[in-house]
């Protein structure tokens, strides 16, 4: 009850600091006009001083209704809501079954149910609006998380789509939403990959997606309310979807057994199209929850679907008060904090997920303002209780580390084997000397073999392409799991144009500055320590640019890592760069002395085999473009220090290769 205690002890501030408030100031017609306030009129005097819970204190109704103005706000600006998601926790999910320990339901860690939920949420938020734009490019979105009284989270999502991509017709529903059970998974080829797919559809629609039983067949059903389900369920069966302006949601089509609609036998009831919750299959079988999808049809809708999902906390205990006989009836003025109290109900996962932060802000608290005689006895009995949340936050402390891990093991499979087929076989295939670096990195991964390469590749050469094509080939060297392979870059922009990619100082944890001495900040038992000894190979792009002494770093940390007295620990490492381009930076230093810090000087550089992409693409392409190639030409001849010079090492560019005022 940590969460509960923090609670209550910032309403009692607020109790006790009303002045400060200046609640005098919430006067509005609203406010004095509330039936429980001028009580006095009809005979029962108000007494007592009126006590304010200010919008201030997050999930209180004034709180709620700002919010619900706000998202009003929003609607004006753009317009209706095209689609209004509940994404409710999975308490099956195998991440969450995978860390009970023996004995444990999942009832029992309400802190791993709450944390895997984040988790699962970020994702699917993540793909709605950042990543895929799953339903259409979303100009503005809400979400709210509750927490329903038998404990499982679940999150209500509105999205505000922009105009290309919104929902207008029955067709576009069709597009994304379904209300009937999946393709008989029998119907296609045995061993198929269509069939893999409709089989765990099917399945997860039936564990998750199925209303009831409700009705005549179980009348206690908690939906049923007056012998009627206030679901609507079972709901009437349409052979067609329909779109009705003047409804909430669409008439989803829903094909009797009939009108070609399925029925299934499941857990001894027959389940057809009329209990089945409509439902988004990709987001089914991408997450395997209760995900019911809704297309909202009229703008009458809007006010009471975000009225919906701002109606605040679940409300359980409830006070009453009975006059005395033979006494005055009187009225109290109306308490607000009183009134969230009495009414306020917490779960078990809504306190695992407020919990720590609160009680270690009351700790702090006391130190403060109370001088505990012995704070540092208090922090001893009682810190263990405190540090809970720590666990899946002290990775993302350490930059991510963990979320980081995921990631690189979160590819798609398929994907990448098509990118590599095509860049092998298809139209634009690799070229012989890019074919080449492919074919000599490929082997020392199959063969397990140390290797470094240095890829000498000026712009326009391909590189890029050449490196992702590595990547790929690399992340699915074996046929039944994602491989890790590590991509970084010198600078940030770099480090976008690569698959996965991250800059050399985020990924490995480089110091700023650099000595013959340092080594990255990577400690042998850390996450990111692990990551790197499952590395097969590591692509570092725009190389040239960094210090020696990074290079030198990296050889020292891999080797420690992964116990091996070799160059790299081992590893298969592909530089690349353009020593013509920008060489490191050193702070008023000598020509000399920037010379000096290039990898060439490095005592590594020994063990790098050297290739070359000579071939220009950008060229290439434009093969009739003659200026296109005397260009690049001459810009080579630059680079390589080919052109001649004044006596004051300045180089005279050609008059046609000027602008002209």
């Amino acid at each position: 009850m940590a969460f509960a205690t923090a609670e209550n002890q910032r309403l009692y501030y607020l109790q006790n600091n009303q002045k400060a408030l200046r609640v005098e100031l919430y006067n509005n017609l609203c406010d004095m006009v509330h039936a429980h306030d001028i009580a006095g009129t009809t005979g029962n005097p108000v007494i007592g001083k009126r006590v304010i819970l200010p919008p201030s204190f997050a999930g209180g109704p004034r709180h709620m209704h700002h919010r619900l103005q706000d998202a009003m706000a929003i609607v004006r600006k753009y317009h209706k809501p095209d689609l209004f998601i509940t994404f409710t926790c999975n308490p099956n999910w195998q991440e969450i079954k995978d860390v009970l320990l023996l004995g444990q339901n999942v009832s029992d860690r309400p802190d791993i149910v709450a944390r895997v939920f984040k988790e699962k949420l970020r994702e699917y938020l993540d793909e709605i609006f950042k990543k895929d734009s799953i339903f259409g490019k979303a100009v503005a979105h809400l979400y709210v998380m509750e927490f329903q009284k038998r404990g499982l989270p679940h999150a209500h999502i509105l999205i505000i789509l922009e105009q290309a991509d919104r929902l207008r017709s029955a067709d576009d529903v069709d597009s994304l939403v379904c209300a009937e059970l999946p393709a008989d998974p029998t119907t296609f080829e045995e061993g198929s990959l269509q069939r893999v797919q409709a089989q765990r559809l099917q399945d997860i629609i039936l564990q998750c997606m199925v209303h009831g039983p409700c009705g005549p067949e179980k009348p206690n059903a908690p939906c049923m309310k007056n012998g009627v389900c206030d679901k609507g369920y079972p709901k009437a069966f349409s052979n067609v979807t329909k779109w009705d302006d003047n409804h909430t949601y669409p008439t989803y089509r829903r094909r009797s057994s009939l009108q070609g609609g399925r029925q299934i036998i499941h857990n001894r009831r027959t389940v057809e199209n009329s209990w089945i919750i409509p439902y988004n299959p990709y987001s089914s079988i991408r997450y395997k929850a209760h995900i019911n999808c809704e297309v909202c049809c009229s703008a009458l809708a809007a006010k009471y679907l975000f009225k919906y999902v701002h109606k605040g906390n679940d409300r359980a205990m409830v006070q009453v008060q009975c006059a005395e006989a033979n006494r005055e009836t009187t009225a109290s003025s109306r308490n607000e904090i009183k009134e969230y109290q009495d009414l306020r109900s917490l779960g078990s996962m809504e306190m695992q997920k407020q919990q720590c932060p609160q009680i270690r802000e009351l700790f702090v608290t006391l130190l403060l303002f109370s001088n505990p005689a012995d704070p540092v006895m208090l922090f001893d009995h009682h810190h263990m209780h405190w540090w809970d949340d720590f666990l899946p936050r002290v990775p993302q402390q350490a930059d991510h580390q963990l979320l980081r891990a995921m990631e690189e093991l979160a590819y798609d499979f398929k994907t990448l084997r098509n990118i590599v087929n095509q860049r092998l076989h298809g139209p634009n295939a690799l070229l012989p000397s890019q074919r080449e670096v492919y074919d000599t990195v490929i082997v020392a991964l199959q063969k397990r073999e140390p290797l470094a390469i240095f890829l000498d590749a000026r712009g326009g050469t391909g590189k890029i392409y050449t490196l992702n094509t590595l990547l790929a080939a690399a992340r699915t060297l074996h046929s039944d799991k994602i491989s890790v392979s590590l991509a970084i870059a010198s600078s940030g922009i770099a480090d976008t144009l690569l698959l996965g990619g991250r800059t050399f100082h985020s990924r490995f944890k480089a110091p700023i500055m650099v000595t013959d001495s340092t080594t990255l900040s990577i400690s042998h038992q850390s996450v990111l320590a692990d990551l790197i000894r499952r590395a097969n190979l590591i692509v570092w792009d725009k190389a040239p640019m960094s210090h020696r002494h990074l290079l030198e770093a990296l050889d020292r940390t891999l080797r420690d890592i992964t116990n091996q007295d070799i160059p790299f620990g081992g590893k298969v490492i592909v530089l690349a760069g353009d020593f013509r381009q920008v060489l490191p930076v050193i702070k008023h230093g000598s020509r000399a002395q920037i010379v000096n810090a290039s990898l060439k000087y490095s005592v590594l550089w020994q063990h790098f085999k050297i290739f070359h992409l000579t071939e220009n693409m950008r060229v290439l392409m434009n093969g009739h473009d003659k200026k296109l190639r005397e260009f690049d030409r001459w810009l080579l001849q630059l680079g390589n220090g080919q052109l001649p010079y004044n006596n004051e090492a300045c180089i005279e560019i050609p008059e046609e290769m000027c602008m002209q005022n």
